[in-house]
C-alpha cells in the first residue's frame, strides 16, 4: 500500500469518526441554550390624585403606564394589572386600559426596543385616597410577573385637595314642590383647608338607589362662592324625588340614599354617602 493510499485511507478514517462528534457536539450546545427571557420595564406609573363623578355611585381616577422592552426580541401577550392597596389589603376596583382587550392583554407586539405609554382608568363606588406607594402596576406574560412598579402622584391640583365636606345634616321632612315632586332638605359644610382661596365649587346634592346606585328624581346644585383659606361654610342643599319613584325596593324595604358631591372643573373633591 503506498504513502497517498495510506493517506486517503487515514483521511475517510478521520471523517467517519470527526462528523458524528461535531454533530453531537451541535445538539448538546443547542440544548443548553436557554430562550432569552422578555426583558419588559415599567418606566413610569402616574396616578391622577382626583377622581371624577360618573353619574350614580361611580367615579373614575385615570392613570398612565409606560413600558419598555429592553430585550431583542418583540413580546406578544404582555398583560397589565392595576392593584389597589389600604393597609396591606387589596381594595377591588376595576381598572381599564387603552390599547388592551378586557382582560388586560395588550393587543399589538411590544417591539424590541420600544416604548409605549397606556391609559387608564380606575374605576370606584367611593372616591378613594389616592397616595404614594397604595396602587401597584403589574406587567406579566404567561402569568410570570416581568415587572411592577408603586404610583406616583400627580399633583397638578394640590391647591385644592384640601377642601372637604365637613358635616351633612339631614333635615328630614316631606315637602311638596309641585305634583308628584319632594322636597327633602339637607344642611352641607364645607371647609377650606389649604393656604389659598377656591372659587367655582360646585356642591351637588342626589338620591340613588343603595341596590343599584341609580339616580331617584332630581339632583341640586349649588355654586359656592369663592371659599377663603380656613373658611368653612354651611350651605343648605335638597334632595328632590318624586312619589312614583318612592324610597323603596319592592320588598319594601327603603333603598334611597343620600348622596353629596363637591367638584370643581368636573375633579371630585369629597364626596359623602349615607350610612345604611
Amino acid at each position: 500500500m503506498n504513502k497517498k493510499t495510506v493517506f486517503v485511507f487515514i483521511t475517510i478514517i478521520v471523517l467517519i469518526v470527526a462528523i458524528p462528534v461535531s454533530l453531537y457536539l451541535q445538539t448538546s450546545e443547542k440544548k443548553n441554550i436557554e430562550p432569552s427571557k422578555p426583558h419588559v420595564k415599567i418606566t413610569s406609573f402616574v396616578v391622577d390624585n382626583q377622581w371624577y363623578y360618573l353619574g350614580g355611585v361611580t367615579f373614575d381616577c385615570r392613570f398612565n403606564i409606560t413600558l419598555e422592552n429592553r430585550g431583542l426580541d418583540n413580546v406578544t401577550g404582555l398583560v397589565l394589572e392595576v392593584k389597589v392597596f389600604y393597609n396591606n389589603t387589596k381594595f377591588d376596583v376595576g381598572n381599564y386600559f387603552v390599547g388592551t382587550y378586557e382582560n388586560g392583554t395588550i393587543k399589538e407586539p411590544l417591539g424590541a426596543g420600544e416604548v409605549r405609554e397606556f391609559g387608564g382608568t380606575l374605576l370606584s363606588k367611593t372616591p378613594l385616597d389616592v397616595r404614594p406607594n397604595n396602587v401597584l402596576a403589574i406587567v406579566s406574560l404567561n402569568n410570570t410577573v416581568l415587572d411592577e412598579l408603586w404610583n406616583q402622584i400627580n399633583n397638578d391640583h394640590d391647591q385644592i385637595n384640601n377642601v372637604k365636606i365637613t358635616a351633612v345634616e339631614d333635615l328630614g321632612g316631606f315637602s311638596p314642590v309641585v305634583g308628584l315632586l319632594i322636597e327633602s332638605k339637607v344642611n352641607v359644610t364645607i371647609r377650606n383647608n389649604g393656604v389659598n382661596p377656591v372659587s367655582g365649587l360646585i356642591l351637588t346634592v342626589t338620591l340613588v338607589h343603595n341596590s343599584t346606585g341609580a339616580p331617584i328624581g332630581v339632583p341640586y346644585n349649588a355654586q359656592v362662592d369663592t371659599l377663603q383659606a380656613g373658611e368653612s361654610r354651611e350651605i343648605a342643599g335638597s334632595a328632590f324625588w318624586s312619589l312614583q319613584e318612592g324610597f323603596n325596593d319592592a320588598d319594601g324595604n327603603r333603598d334611597a340614599i343620600c348622596m353629596v358631591t363637591l367638584t370643581l372643573n368636573d375633579v371630585v373633591l369629597d364626596v359623602w354617602i349615607e350610612a345604611t
